[in-house]
């Protein structure tokens, strides 16, 4: 009986000590980081060899180096679009030995924007990507790789008119002998060498922020020509300044002032677009004139002012500080740095009487491209002879005394006479004033 039981005892101690065997070999197998198979997944196939696939490949698994883990990508060639989801994006997995799959790096701030394990390629370089497993850094390194982080803030001037940059399309802002340096004086500035002389070269500053689109309109440009051939240095005041462009150089001319195609009043007034019914008529060389009429008061109307150029467009709208629109003032009109913020920059007006005729002006005289300052518009009342910003029997009766030869009008009163809009000014505009008084 005392052997059955000594039997019974030593068979249930080998049983636990069996068990307690298998737990700690499974623990082992699990956490043995040599068990461990570490590989990359993303959103691009030429260089994971598949969208964000979590299986072991040739192509993504990565190779331990002492305590880390690396993989190169040869010659991966440039990637990057005018949109933030065209970055390279991708995540390290952990495959275990027990099968389950730990994912990290793959960080997110707001909505769909990656910060973490971001990148682009902008020019053709390997690739390395290096994970810590202790630490859970991920570092992306090549000569052509730039990665982001909420700090990211870089810019590069091109040329939006030749290669005499080396670049010219705003969507393929490298090939980074053209990305500023930020100065101590918190200017940025990038220098080309021996440029050769032209004419008319239009400078604009490419944006690559972490929230961003590489190659934005960006801070609009200057015009400068080179007249010998030189070194060429551009400076930008910065993102968050006065967003001025300038240039200088041996041979450097700075044109501060802008070159005109076609300038058009695009909006609610006529149309959307620039077309041949909201074209403006320049009535000197800085100056464009735009009559609307039938206008009703009802209505809130938005309007920009469009400079269709060859190259480039410009856009400037109207700003007013004041919740009504005072009519007859000289105004100043703020300059649009970027297509995307032109969407929403739109100045807007409403009018105190239905069917009501308006002049409105845009005066560039003492604009430049440098400050970007100085762009005038007003708007006026057909009728309002005494230009005061309001219609009354006084305006019907300064009509009527110059009719008369009794006073003369100013270039300003003569352009607000033809009230019906006929082409002529006589005793019809003089009623039409009137009509104005008494509705």
């Amino acid at each position: 009986m005392k052997i059955k039981s000594i039997s019974i005892l030593l068979s249930v101690l080998m049983l636990f000590t069996c068990i307690t065997s298998l737990a700690t070999i499974g623990v082992s197998a699990a956490d043995i980081e040599d068990e461990t198979v570490y590989t990359v997944s993303g959103n691009t196939e030429e260089i994971f060899g598949a969208e964000w696939s979590k299986e072991i490949t040739e192509y993504n698994t990565m190779i331990k180096d002492g305590d880390l883990y690396t993989i190169t990508f040869k010659d991966v060639q440039p990637q990057y679009g005018p949109n933030f989801s065209d970055k390279i994006r991708f995540k390290v997995l952990a495959h275990n030995s027990n099968g389950r799959i730990d994912e990290y790096g793959d960080g997110r701030s707001i909505g769909t924007t990656y910060y973490h394990n971001s990148f682009r390629v902008c020019k053709a370089c390997d690739v390395t990507i290096t994970f810590d497993p202790s630490t859970l850094d991920i570092n992306i390194t090549g000569d052509g790789v730039r990665t982001y982080d909420t700090n990211t803030e870089r810019y590069y001037a091109y040329s939006m008119n030749c290669d005499t940059f080396g670049i010219d399309d705003r969507n393929d802002p490298y090939p980074l002998s053209n990305e500023m340096t930020l100065g101590d004086d918190g200017i940025y500035y990038v220098t080309f060498k021996n440029v050769q002389p032209q004419k008319n070269i239009l400078i604009n500053i490419s944006e690559e922020v972490a929230e961003a689109i590489v190659g934005s309109t960006g801070y609009n440009y200057c015009g400068i020509d080179v007249t010998e051939p030189c070194d060429v240095t551009v400076y930008f005041s910065g993102r968050f300044s006065d967003k001025g462009i300038w240039a200088e150089g041996d041979g450097v001319i700075m044109k501060t002032k802008p070159e005109i195609g076609e300038m058009h009043l695009i909006g609610g007034l006529s149309d959307n677009s620039p077309v041949e019914s909201n074209k403006m008529t320049q009535t000197d060389d800085y100056v464009f004139t735009y009559r609307a009429d039938k206008l009703t008061a009802d209505k809130n109307y938005y309007f920009q002012f469009y400079n269709v150029q060859e190259n480039h467009n410009d856009m400037w709208y109207g700003v007013n500080y004041d919740s009504v629109f005072e009519f007859g003032t000289d105004n100043q009109a703020a300059f649009i740095f970027s297509d995307y913020a032109a969407l929403f920059q739109k100045g807007s007006f409403s009018v105190p009487f239905d069917n009501a005729s308006l002049l409105i002006t845009l005066d560039l005289t003492s604009f430049d491209y440098v400050s970007k300052q100085n762009a005038i518009y007003r708007i006026d009342l057909f009728g309002d002879i005494s230009t005061d910003g309001n219609i009354s029997v006084t305006d019907a009766t300064e009509l009527q005394k110059s009719l008369a030869n009794i006073t003369s009008l100013t270039d300003r009163q003569n352009s607000l006479s033809d009230v019906n809009g006929d082409g002529q000014v006589n005793v019809k505009d003089v009623t039409a004033i009137q009509q104005i008084v008494v509705q």
